[in-house]
């Protein structure tokens, strides 16, 4: 560096308001030093050029490296990809609801995988399709709410749920309310999410002019008994034990 650009760098640092402390000028040396350093360069696929510095690690915005930055948006798909899979699973519990109240029964069987289990002697769609068939010409107009529902991954392609549901049944001159809990398997196959299983826990079924009080829960013949809170370990010790001692 020539004599007149240390003297205008000099002077620069001196450019301070009224009031203000100066600061004590930079040796000389250490000027010279600084003015000499000038930032490296690479070239990047277009052919322009970007200063090394900008990836530096005094650098205010870090860039990772090669394998930091593969593996950091290996991370964001998967992240993605789960959230992705979260909604699909709710879609499909959504749909159910859907398809079964409008009677479209190939479509509410398209939900589940071809291979499902309908029985212990029974597999696939179209034994699936049969049991749909005889299960809904037991009662006219049908409204499934559903509610709660949460989603156990245990890979990325399967899953387990639990899900909450209010149903209403025209069944003759009643009116069926039933409160049910659907225990489910999902699988993901070609990338879309089906049922490979469901099963249906119920509190109760009554007309909607009952209660559902006392032992006899279930006062609709089209289903079993009632199978829950029973199922669960938890509320059957919990009752066992009795009230906790002060």
């Amino acid at each position: 560096m020539n004599t007149a650009t240390e003297g205008s760098v000099t002077a620069s640092l001196h450019q301070w308001g009224p009031g203000l402390a100066r600061p004590r000028p930079l040796p000389r040396a250490v000027l010279r030093r600084r003015a000499s350093v000038r930032p490296a360069c690479r070239r990047d696929g277009s052919g322009s050029e970007t200063p090394k510095w900008l990836t530096s690690r005094w650098s205010c915005s870090r860039r990772p490296t090669r394998r930091g930055r593969s593996s950091g948006v290996d991370d964001l798909a998967s992240r993605l990809d789960r959230l992705e899979s979260f909604e699909a699973i709710r879609q499909l519990v959504s749909r159910y609801g859907i398809l079964i109240d409008s009677r479209d029964l190939d479509a509410l069987t398209a939900l589940f995988v071809d291979d499902v289990r309908v029985t212990r002697a029974t597999r696939g769609h179209p034994a699936l399709r049969a049991h749909l068939e005889q299960l809904c010409r037991q009662f006219t107009t049908s409204i499934h709410f559903i509610g709660n529902h949460t989603i156990d991954f245990s890979d990325d392609d399967h899953a387990e749920g639990v899900v909450y549901s209010k149903v209403e049944h025209e069944y003759g001159e009643q009116w069926i309310v039933m409160a049910i809990q659907y225990w489910d398997r999902y699988e993901r196959r070609q990338g879309r999410w089906q049922f490979t299983g469901r099963k249906v826990n119920h509190w109760y079924a009554v007309d909607s002019l009952e209660r559902p009080t006392g032992p006899d829960k279930t006062r609709w013949p089209v289903t079993g008994a009632h199978t829950i809170p029973d199922a669960y370990e938890s509320w059957r010790r919990y009752w066992a034990e009795g009230p906790a001692q002060p």
